[in-house]
């Protein structure tokens, strides 16, 4: 027997509301605040809803592991090879990769393009710090 029966109250959701004098609508609502279970919140299965991650938890952390190891070199392996490197799943875009790797906060790191120095230019400052240096 549940306490609701031990009370003398009808133990069906829909008749208990009636009984106890209050409208339907409160009834619902208090009914529903007493219980954590929702429709979309079930704690003791997997979350299903959304779409199907291409890189698991396990792949991320493959990702980080090969930042951590390679240190510097890793930041300078193209995004295109760096999936294939970490050993994860390599059917998958290059953006896939970045995003995932954003997660972690994982970037790359790239040299800046510096511009070249005209020989007029360079002639102009080796006269400079001859003349610095005597």
């Amino acid at each position: 027997m549940t306490s609701l029966e031990l009370k003398a109250f009808p133990s069906k959701r829909l008749n208990f509301v009636p009984s106890c004098d209050i409208p339907y609508r409160s009834g619902n609502r208090i009914l529903a605040q007493a219980s954590d279970c929702t429709r979309h919140k079930r704690p003791n299965q997997p979350e299903t809803r959304g779409r199907k991650k291409k890189l698991s938890k396990a792949d991320l952390d493959q990702l980080e592991y090969f930042y951590e190891d390679e240190g510097f070199e890793a930041k300078r392996v193209p995004w295109a090879s760096v999936a294939a490197e970490a050993g994860t799943n390599t059917d998958i875009s290059i953006r896939t990769v970045q995003r995932a790797a954003q997660i972690r906060d994982l970037y790359k790191r790239l040299a800046q393009q510096g511009k070249y120095k005209t020989q007029e230019e360079a002639n102009r400052r080796l006269n400079w710090a001859e003349k610095a240096l005597q």
